[in-house]
Protein backbone atom coordinates (compact mmCIF):
# COMPACT_ATOMS: atom_id res chain seq x y z
CA UNK A 1 0.00 0.00 0.00
CA UNK A 2 1.34 3.42 -0.92
CA UNK A 3 1.81 6.00 1.74
CA UNK A 4 0.63 9.53 1.28
CA UNK A 5 2.13 12.27 3.32
CA UNK A 6 0.50 15.64 3.84
CA UNK A 7 2.38 18.71 4.82
CA UNK A 8 -0.16 21.06 6.39
CA UNK A 9 0.61 24.46 7.76
CA UNK A 10 -1.78 26.50 9.78
CA UNK A 11 -0.92 30.08 10.29
CA UNK A 12 -2.57 32.52 12.62
CA UNK A 13 -4.13 34.17 9.55
CA UNK A 14 -5.62 30.84 8.38
CA UNK A 15 -7.19 30.26 11.78
CA UNK A 16 -8.55 33.83 11.88
CA UNK A 17 -10.13 33.30 8.44
CA UNK A 18 -11.79 30.08 9.58
CA UNK A 19 -13.11 31.70 12.77
CA UNK A 20 -14.34 34.70 10.80
CA UNK A 21 -16.20 32.45 8.33
CA UNK A 22 -17.88 30.53 11.16
CA UNK A 23 -18.88 33.77 12.93
CA UNK A 24 -20.22 35.31 9.72
CA UNK A 25 -22.17 32.17 8.78
CA UNK A 26 -23.67 31.88 12.28
CA UNK A 27 -24.62 35.58 12.20
CA UNK A 28 -26.22 35.24 8.76
CA UNK A 29 -28.26 32.22 9.87
CA UNK A 30 -29.37 33.88 13.12
CA UNK A 31 -30.36 37.10 11.36
CA UNK A 32 -32.38 35.27 8.72
CA UNK A 33 -33.55 31.71 9.46
CA UNK A 34 -33.44 31.70 13.29
CA UNK A 35 -35.07 35.13 13.49
CA UNK A 36 -37.81 34.08 11.06
CA UNK A 37 -38.59 30.86 12.96
CA UNK A 38 -38.69 32.77 16.26
CA UNK A 39 -41.29 35.12 14.79
CA UNK A 40 -43.28 32.20 13.38
CA UNK A 41 -43.35 30.42 16.75
CA UNK A 42 -44.90 33.39 18.56
CA UNK A 43 -47.25 34.15 15.66
CA UNK A 44 -48.50 30.53 15.62
CA UNK A 45 -49.16 30.58 19.37
CA UNK A 46 -51.09 33.84 19.15
CA UNK A 47 -53.06 32.65 16.13
CA UNK A 48 -54.21 29.59 18.10
CA UNK A 49 -54.96 31.52 21.30
CA UNK A 50 -56.68 34.52 19.73
CA UNK A 51 -58.17 33.57 16.37
CA UNK A 52 -60.28 36.21 14.64
CA UNK A 53 -64.03 35.93 14.56
CA UNK A 54 -64.92 35.09 18.17
CA UNK A 55 -67.81 37.27 19.18
CA UNK A 56 -69.98 37.86 22.20
CA UNK A 57 -72.71 40.37 22.96
CA UNK A 58 -70.20 43.15 23.71
CA UNK A 59 -67.01 42.08 22.01
CA UNK A 60 -65.57 40.66 18.83
CA UNK A 61 -62.02 39.42 18.32
CA UNK A 62 -60.08 40.91 15.40
CA UNK A 63 -57.18 38.42 15.46
CA UNK A 64 -54.76 41.31 14.92
CA UNK A 65 -52.55 40.37 17.87
CA UNK A 66 -50.93 37.58 15.82
CA UNK A 67 -49.96 40.15 13.17
CA UNK A 68 -48.09 42.25 15.73
CA UNK A 69 -45.10 39.94 16.19
CA UNK A 70 -41.96 41.85 15.33
CA UNK A 71 -38.21 41.82 15.92
CA UNK A 72 -36.11 44.64 17.37
CA UNK A 73 -32.65 45.26 18.78
CA UNK A 74 -30.92 43.15 16.15
CA UNK A 75 -27.27 43.37 17.17
CA UNK A 76 -24.18 41.74 15.72
CA UNK A 77 -21.26 42.64 17.89
CA UNK A 78 -17.97 40.80 17.86
CA UNK A 79 -18.70 37.14 18.37
CA UNK A 80 -22.36 37.49 19.37
CA UNK A 81 -25.64 38.05 17.56
CA UNK A 82 -28.88 38.87 19.33
CA UNK A 83 -32.42 40.05 18.68
CA UNK A 84 -35.69 40.46 20.59
CA UNK A 85 -39.05 39.06 19.52
CA UNK A 86 -41.88 41.22 20.82
CA UNK A 87 -45.42 42.40 20.14
CA UNK A 88 -45.52 45.73 18.34
CA UNK A 89 -48.75 47.24 19.61
CA UNK A 90 -48.52 50.01 17.00
CA UNK A 91 -49.67 47.40 14.46
CA UNK A 92 -53.03 47.07 16.22
CA UNK A 93 -55.90 49.18 15.06
CA UNK A 94 -57.88 51.33 17.51
CA UNK A 95 -61.34 52.51 16.66
CA UNK A 96 -64.71 53.09 18.21
CA UNK A 97 -67.62 50.78 17.48
CA UNK A 98 -71.16 52.07 17.35
CA UNK A 99 -73.80 50.43 19.48
CA UNK A 100 -73.33 48.45 22.66
CA UNK A 101 -70.10 46.67 21.71
CA UNK A 102 -66.75 47.54 23.29
CA UNK A 103 -64.39 49.65 21.23
CA UNK A 104 -61.58 47.88 19.36
CA UNK A 105 -58.32 48.05 21.36
CA UNK A 106 -59.62 50.99 23.37
CA UNK A 107 -60.68 51.13 26.98
CA UNK A 108 -64.27 51.81 28.06
CA UNK A 109 -63.58 55.55 28.08
CA UNK A 110 -62.39 55.55 24.46
CA UNK A 111 -58.69 55.79 25.33
CA UNK A 112 -56.13 53.93 23.25
CA UNK A 113 -55.29 50.64 24.97
CA UNK A 114 -53.04 49.09 22.31
CA UNK A 115 -49.83 49.53 24.31
CA UNK A 116 -51.13 47.72 27.39
CA UNK A 117 -52.98 44.96 25.57
CA UNK A 118 -50.08 42.53 24.94
CA UNK A 119 -49.14 42.64 28.63
CA UNK A 120 -52.72 42.08 29.81
CA UNK A 121 -53.22 39.18 27.40
CA UNK A 122 -49.95 37.59 28.53
CA UNK A 123 -50.01 38.31 32.27
CA UNK A 124 -53.74 38.80 32.86
CA UNK A 125 -55.62 41.44 34.78
CA UNK A 126 -57.79 41.48 37.86
CA UNK A 127 -59.62 43.91 40.07
CA UNK A 128 -61.60 45.53 37.29
CA UNK A 129 -65.35 45.77 37.85
CA UNK A 130 -65.74 45.46 34.07
CA UNK A 131 -63.01 43.17 32.84
CA UNK A 132 -60.89 40.48 34.46
CA UNK A 133 -58.70 38.35 32.24
CA UNK A 134 -56.60 35.31 33.13
CA UNK A 135 -53.08 35.51 31.73
CA UNK A 136 -52.26 33.12 28.88
CA UNK A 137 -48.46 33.31 29.42
CA UNK A 138 -47.81 32.93 25.71
CA UNK A 139 -44.38 34.55 25.99
CA UNK A 140 -43.19 31.81 28.37
CA UNK A 141 -44.66 29.18 26.06
CA UNK A 142 -42.89 30.74 23.06
CA UNK A 143 -39.60 30.92 24.96
CA UNK A 144 -39.79 27.21 25.78
CA UNK A 145 -40.47 26.27 22.17
CA UNK A 146 -37.73 28.61 20.94
CA UNK A 147 -35.20 27.13 23.38
CA UNK A 148 -35.88 23.74 21.83
CA UNK A 149 -36.20 24.65 18.13
CA UNK A 150 -33.85 27.54 17.45
CA UNK A 151 -30.66 25.58 18.10
CA UNK A 152 -31.92 22.98 15.60
CA UNK A 153 -32.59 25.70 13.03
CA UNK A 154 -29.07 27.05 13.53
CA UNK A 155 -27.58 23.56 13.20
CA UNK A 156 -29.56 22.93 10.03
CA UNK A 157 -28.43 26.24 8.56
CA UNK A 158 -24.80 25.44 9.33
CA UNK A 159 -25.13 21.98 7.76
CA UNK A 160 -26.54 23.62 4.63
CA UNK A 161 -23.38 25.73 4.49
CA UNK A 162 -21.15 22.65 4.67
CA UNK A 163 -20.39 22.47 8.38
CA UNK A 164 -20.48 19.18 10.28
CA UNK A 165 -22.72 19.75 13.29
CA UNK A 166 -23.11 17.25 16.11
CA UNK A 167 -25.42 17.06 19.15
CA UNK A 168 -28.15 19.15 17.59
Amino acid sequence: MAEVEFDLKFTFENVKEIISKVENDVAAIVLSEVRMVAQEILTDILTRLYPPGYSSVYYFRTGEIADCVDVKNVIKSGDSVSFEVYLNSDKLSAYEVEGDMLNVHMDVHGNDFREGLPFVLDQGSSGSPIYNHPGRHFMDTARGIMDDRLSKVLASGLRARGFKVTNA
